[in-house]
């Protein structure tokens, strides 16, 4: 939850991230999103309505792993509140947490159920905005569901005044650890945390949210609660579930939390890995600081080779940060002082072509878990989401003024894409990195604006922020031969293999192509995005040998697209001993692997087989 602030509450309230944890240690293969999709949206401020219509349209196409929603509870209603009233920020001050009667601004329960059941038939999952540090700030009032409260310690059916922390004053000195935990964010009343029926009311909401199919919670604020408390809540949450024989829910939520850090402050993200992945918001500023201007020499994108190698004040392993450009916060710092803002140089859609040029990298650096925002339109700090006279947030329609969208912009999400393709596959950060893995126009004597980095055998990004010239040159890469999609502004269809003409890029059998990235603007290429036509991907065909019995057929499984190790390619019967299974889309001269199986269900025996693209191969396996 934010709300307007001094700026040194507001150092000091930064958030702690995501990564794939759940409410008990384990790997985090089950927190990951699905299928290999490993991006986070933030909807902000979306009506339920809305995130399924997206999560059908454009999301699950797109290659994205979860939405993070705004918080799923009876909110505080404040039409008179800041400028112009319902701030976005009343959403983050609960008043009840009885989902029977979950009514917000952006939707009831059945929008919410129906919004989860959509986006699960899509393959994106569900992450919760939870607010579980704080109540509201004013001194009474009614909910967004009808709850009525006569002050801000008592709230009917779910907490009384004894529930709530007796310090009931606003944060003066971060550096003291009591006092950031105890006493009331931006006089927002304290909960008592470490009280076991609050604890166990929080854990109980917890619960419910992931019996409705919620994948997964970020947990709001989590600096101002003990990392022990959160542990606690989260163990109560796993108890309900447990607890429940008829429970059909989401049985290991994803967790990240929200903990910012300021300079010398007693309170550190480290303390809370133990209960899920952190925000590593330190990434957001160094990436908005070596994008914000191509003139200053001390911060330019040349010097995010090593990244974060290197960086920052104990900033978080990739595994365990969720890493972002921006957030609904920061955006608002980014803000002129007469707007409620600070002037901190944090990149925002405002700010145009730099902002997604830092969107590319984001998505095409091998460093955390990305979150991408998109937003509201909004001119002040308290800007409220577009709405109708009684608070009601409308339908989006992403029309760049009033729904921005900015994870529509193709080089975000057509970068999602390139990050699942790539999966892994890491960035060589060694300082003698050769040109096919890193390559800047500081060896040209250029000013260190232009980079170019690869992903191994499954990628290359080019980025130039330099904006007076394009940089026309021979790139060197590791790339198998073939025709490529620059999919940023490509327009590349994965089932018909096809891409605008201005768009298709050749890469020879020594892994180099020759092309013009225009100023301000970006190249990426990747395996799952390649181009039917001359010099591309010739069939492969793979004749297996093996009478398998009347009425039985044999499929290909593999590990390079259009195989998968998940479902079955057909082959087709020639003879009683003779299947011919033709691969189309392997790249010429790219090595892979696959085995047959008998009726897709049954596998052949011993290791994998090896084939390469554009290959024809003869094998006589035994079941």
């Amino acid at each position: 939850m934010r709300i307007p602030r001094s700026p040194v509450a507001a150092a000091a309230l930064l958030l702690a991230t995501p990564v794939a944890t759940a409410l008990t240690p384990q790997p985090r293969a089950l927190a990951a999103p699905p299928g290999g999709r490993t991006v986070i949206v933030q909807l902000f401020q979306w009506p339920w309505k809305s995130v399924a219509a997206e999560c059908e349209t454009f999301l699950g196409r797109k290659g994205y792993g979860a939405v993070q929603v705004s918080p799923p509870h009876e909110h505080v209603v404040l039409p008179d509140a800041g400028d112009g009233g319902h701030p976005w920020w009343q959403d983050y001050q609960p008043v009840s947490y009885d989902l029977d009667r979950l009514r917000t601004r952006r939707g009831d329960l059945a929008d919410f159920k129906d919004m989860v059941a959509r986006c699960h038939a899509g393959g994106v999952k569900i992450y919760a905005d939870a607010v579980v540090n704080h109540t509201t700030g004013v001194s009474g009032g009614q909910g967004s569901a009808g709850t009525r409260f006569p002050d801000k310690y008592t709230y009917p059916g779910t907490f009384s005044d004894a529930d709530f922390h007796t310090c009931r004053r606003p944060i003066r000195d971060y550096r003291d650890r009591w006092e950031v935990q105890n006493c009331e964010l931006e006089n927002l009343a304290d909960l008592k945390t470490e009280s076991p029926y609050v604890r166990t009311r929080l854990g109980r909401y917890l619960k419910d949210l992931a019996s409705l199919g919620v994948d997964g919670f970020r947990l709001d604020a989590s600096k101002h609660m003990p990392a022990a408390d959160i542990a606690a809540i989260l163990r109560e949450t796993r108890a309900h579930i447990d607890a429940d024989p008829s429970y059909t829910g989401t049985r290991d939520p994803y967790v990240y939390q929200e903990v910012l850090y300021g300079s010398g402050e007693p309170v550190r993200p480290s303390e809370y890995r133990g209960n899920g992945d952190l925000k590593e918001v330190q990434a957001m500023n160094f990436i908005s600081r070596k994008f914000w201007s191509a003139a200053d020499p001390a911060d330019r994108i040349h010097q995010l080779h090593a990244f974060p190698v290197g960086w920052g004040d104990d900033m978080e392993a990739g595994d365990r940060a969720v890493v972002m450009v921006d957030n609904h916060d920061s955006q608002r710092d980014a803000l002129p002082a007469a707007d409620g803002g600070q002037d901190r140089q944090i990149l925002t859609y405002k700010k145009g072509a730099a902002y997604r040029l830092a969107n590319v990298f984001l998505l095409g650096w091998d460093y955390g878990t990305p979150l991408v925002m998109s937003s509201f339109g909004f001119t002040r700090r308290d800007t409220s989401p577009p709405r109708t006279a009684d608070g009601t947030t409308t339908p989006v329609t992403c029309d760049g003024a009033n729904w921005i969208c900015e994870h529509r912009h193709s080089e975000t999400a057509d970068m999602v894409g390139f990050r699942n393709a790539v999966g892994d596959t890491p960035v060589n950060k060694a300082a003698d990195a050769p040109e096919q893995d890193w390559y800047s126009d500081r060896s040209e004597g250029g000013p260190g604006n232009k980079i170019a980095f690869s992903r191994g055998a499954k990628g290359y990004v080019v980025i130039n922020r330099d904006e007076t010239t394009g940089w026309n040159r021979t790139y060197r890469t590791r790339l198998p031969a073939g025709r490529y999609c620059n999919v940023i502004g490509g327009d590349h269809d994965p089932a018909a293999r096809s891409c605008k003409a201005t768009h298709v890029v050749t890469v020879a059998a020594d892994g180099t192509f020759t092309a013009d990235v225009p100023r301000m603007s970006a190249l990426a290429l990747h395996v799952g995005a390649t181009v039917e036509g001359p010099g591309g991907t010739p069939d492969t065909v793979i004749n297996v040998h093996r009478d398998v019995g009347w009425g039985n057929r044999i499929t290909l499984r593999g590990g390079t697209a259009p195989l998968s190790w998940s479902a079955g390619h057909d082959c087709v019967n020639h003879s009683a001993a003779l299947w011919r299974c033709t691969v189309k889309g392997v790249p010429a001269g790219r090595p892979f692997e696959y085995k047959p199986l008998i009726n897709d269900t049954r596998w052949s025996l011993g290791p994998n087989h090896t084939a390469t693209g554009g290959q024809t191969v003869d094998i006589h396996p035994t079941f």
